[in-house]
């Protein structure tokens, strides 16, 4: 079992380490008793047997630990999708960067600047992050670059959908 101290449930996990190791020590075993005894002055649990008790806190314990290692690894699963997406929204928006790079290098007079679908691109792009990189793509380049994108569907949950699609309308309305 693994004990992280990153989310709450170590410490339930001690616990349960703890209540369900005590009926296999001798030395505890009269606790165990006790505890019996004291949880016998309830109401419903005047009549229980000590056999019965132990086994259906075993039985609960055993349900309890089933449940902390589901929601850890549920924890760590959402853990590693998310890197996953950070490191492909990485990739996704350097190469959209370069691309919007290569558009404001064209020239002023380049039928490009009059599309609205690349103006929406670049005013999504710069609410989303200003940075600017050095390195361009071409516009030929840039069709590939968009299924190579799509090709991989993780896109469509990416940061920069809305970025894409623009770029996507554009060159299909080049054509």
């Amino acid at each position: 079992m693994r004990l992280s101290f990153r989310n709450g449930n170590s410490f339930l996990i001690i616990l349960f380490i703890i209540f369900y190791l005590l009926p296999f020590f001798g030395i505890i075993q009269r606790y165990n008793e006790n505890a019996i005894e004291a949880l016998s002055n309830i109401y419903f649990l005047e009549n229980i047997n000590k056999d019965k008790f132990i086994f259906i806190i075993r039985g609960a314990l055993f349900i309890l630990e089933i449940l902390f290692l589901i929601f850890s690894i549920d924890d760590e699963k959402s853990q590693y999708i998310e890197e996953i997406r950070a490191v492909e929204n990485a990739d996704i928006f350097e190469n959209l960067v370069k691309i919007n790079n290569a558009i404001d290098n064209k020239d002023d007079s380049s039928s490009i600047w009059g599309n609205y679908y690349i103006s929406c691109f670049q005013k999504s792009l710069a609410k989303k992050d200003p940075i600017k990189l050095e390195e361009m793509i071409l516009e030929e380049k840039w069709e590939d670059i968009i299924r190579d994108i799509q090709k991989e569907n993780l896109w469509k949950k990416s940061l920069y959908k809305k970025e894409i699609t623009y770029l996507e309308k554009y060159l299909k309305d080049k054509k």
